[in-house]
């Protein structure tokens, strides 16, 4: 969950490709050794078979079920204990944990977690267009800028303080600029944490 991020204009974005990408590069993975986060894996990854799509397709369902459910799909008291969780892939539908879930959902939600990779959406544009067909039929239907307004709503305050630090950093010029307001920030936390004005930054006991 913490590689896909949402913007405050309800953008959504998937991050670290980058860093994986490097790590290919510098280490070779060892056989027989599983790489990647327990808990979001497939079944056919856990067993060692060829991963395609669908294994994302798989990913991606149980990210959706736990935004659902607001819980961990699959997490068990060890790593073991979480890999086979995900073997078996005996998943309830999201339904029953949160009773507003509709059945459309829960189809959509259960096809994606099938263990049997065939019996799953063969493509994410598949599962794509059935959540657009879902979304369409709701009144009001749910855009992308009803997101953006959610988002903008939800974390106003957030956003004021970023508008602020815009408008701060804007004015720097030189590296002295920055230092200077570094150094007004230090002292206005020293103040607030009731430090003497004239502390260096030294440790003292």
């Amino acid at each position: 969950p913490q590689n896909v991020l949402v913007s405050y204009t309800g953008e959504v974005k998937l991050i670290d490709f980058g860093i994986a990408k490097a790590a290919t590069r510098t280490n070779k993975t060892q056989v027989g050794v599983l790489k990647g986060k327990f808990g979001y894996m497939s079944p056919e990854q856990v067993r060692g078979l060829p991963l395609d799509r669908r294994s994302d397709i798989f990913a991606l369902g149980t990210l959706f079920h736990e935004m659902l459910t607001c819980r961990r799909l699959f997490h068990g008291e060890s790593d073991f204990a979480t890999l086979e969780k995900v073997r078996k892939a005996d998943v309830p539908p999201p339904s029953k944990l949160n009773p507003n879930v509709p059945p459309e959902i829960d189809r959509i939600v259960s096809r994606s977690l099938q263990a049997d990779v065939d019996d799953r959406y063969q493509w994410c544009s598949e599962l794509a267009d059935e959540l657009d067909n879902f979304l369409a039929k709701l009144r009001p239907p749910y855009t992308e800028r009803t997101l953006t307004n959610w988002m903008q709503r939800t974390f106003d305050e957030e956003l004021e303080k970023e508008r602020q630090k815009r408008q701060i950093f804007a004015q720097f010029q030189t590296p002295e600029d920055v230092l200077a307001h570094n150094e007004q920030q230090r002292q206005e936390l020293a103040a607030k944490m009731g430090l003497a004005e004239d502390y260096d930054g030294s440790d003292q006991d």
